[in-house]
């Protein structure tokens, strides 16, 4: 299977905004973001399947949690992430796989798997 580079997550325009229009954030309170997705060509992803990873961070604390990411399945993800301490933090999301990797780790590992299995039989 070839995939178009154009069609796939492009880091540079991914978009998160906060989900409520809460105005104060307290400490233990959870940040609800949306996370939207676009190809290389700029058009709005319209599958998910991306592995992505999302912190809020504190340098001057020089702090960081993780938060939960949930795919959509339509380019769009929700994630939210606790509001452990406070000052000024920044949200950092990052791409750890994006959907075409995973599909070919997932197809290299049954091959491998396939092909383990049919040597194995035959040297047996």
């Amino acid at each position: 299977m070839v995939f178009n580079i154009v069609h796939i997550f492009c880091t540079n325009s991914v978009i998160v905004y906060i989900a409520d229009d809460k105005r104060v954030i307290n400490v233990g309170d959870m940040i609800p973001l949306m996370i939207t997705t676009r190809d290389y060509a700029g058009n709005f992803k319209r599958v998910g399947g991306d592995f992505l990873k999302i912190f809020l961070c504190n340098d001057h604390m020089r702090s960081a949690i993780r938060g939960r990411v949930i795919d959509h399945g339509n380019g769009t993800y929700t994630a939210e992430v606790e509001a452990a301490w406070s000052g000024k933090s920044e949200v950092i999301v990052t791409l750890s796989y994006p959907r075409e990797a995973i599909t070919a780790m997932y197809r290299t590992r049954k091959e491998v798997s396939f092909v383990y299995r049919s040597w194995h039989m035959y040297t047996t």
